[in-house]
């Protein structure tokens, strides 16, 4: 009896220790499973990508503004009045010492090359002294008259604030009228406002037109270079 005891002992015993194996390798596979489960889904930190590798946000270049050509001084050969229809030939004449403004025709305007009141500048954007122009009207003819273009200059059509276009041998300058005066001949002469050194300063100067009759005086119109 005690023999059968004996082998029931050793069986049990070797079932539990074959019990006790199973449970260890399954537990065993079951953490490495887990472990190897968790590495799969841990992010390599050496696969973030770089700061070199972010989009680059670039800064557009904004275009560089053109600026206007600099005209330099040289001899106007046409003169116009925007929106006026006002559109005529320039010659250049000199005074040669005399003070009296005699334009040598009735169909240009004329650059005064040597104005003995102040001084006398040829057309740039950046002139020396005051740009003179002279020209003839004729009270014998209509304001209309194409062959005496400066009849026009009094009408209301030409106005504070419109653009004289001068183009010259260099090139096209632009001015804008600041004034429009009408003014005794004789007072005029001594009238530091018209006669000076003002660079910059464009005056277009005509005898005053009175249809059928002569007057006293003159017509002036202001202008200031537009740069």
């Amino acid at each position: 009896m005690l023999k059968y005891k004996i082998v029931i002992a050793i069986c049990l015993a070797l079932l539990l220790s074959q019990i006790q194996g199973s449970t260890s390798t399954a537990y065993t596979v079951s953490v490495a499973q887990a472990t190897q489960s968790v590495d799969s889904t841990t992010p390599d930190f050496n696969d973030v990508p770089s700061s070199s590798a972010q989009p680059r946000v670039t800064t557009p270049t904004l275009p560089t503004p053109s600026l206007q050509p600099s005209i330099p001084p040289a001899e106007p050969t046409h003169v116009a009045i925007t929106n006026t229809g006002f559109s005529v030939n320039v010659k250049t004449m000199l005074l040669q010492g005399s003070k009296k403004i005699t334009p040598p025709d009735l169909a240009n305007v004329w650059l005064i090359g040597d104005v003995p009141y102040g001084y006398s500048g040829l057309p740039a954007t950046n002139s020396s002294g005051t740009v003179y122009l002279a020209c003839h009207t004729h009270s014998k003819r209509a304001p209309t008259d194409p062959s005496v273009p400066c009849n026009m200059l009094q009408l209301d059509i030409v106005t504070v604030g419109q653009d004289i276009v001068l183009t010259t041998k260099a090139g096209e300058l632009h001015y804008k009228i600041t004034a429009k005066k009408r003014i005794d001949k004789i007072k005029s002469a001594s009238d530091p406002t018209i006669w000076g050194n003002y660079p910059g300063k464009l005056v277009l100067i005509t005898c005053w037109y009175d249809a059928g009759s002569t007057t006293p005086d003159a017509l002036f119109i202001f202008a200031e270079i537009q740069k």
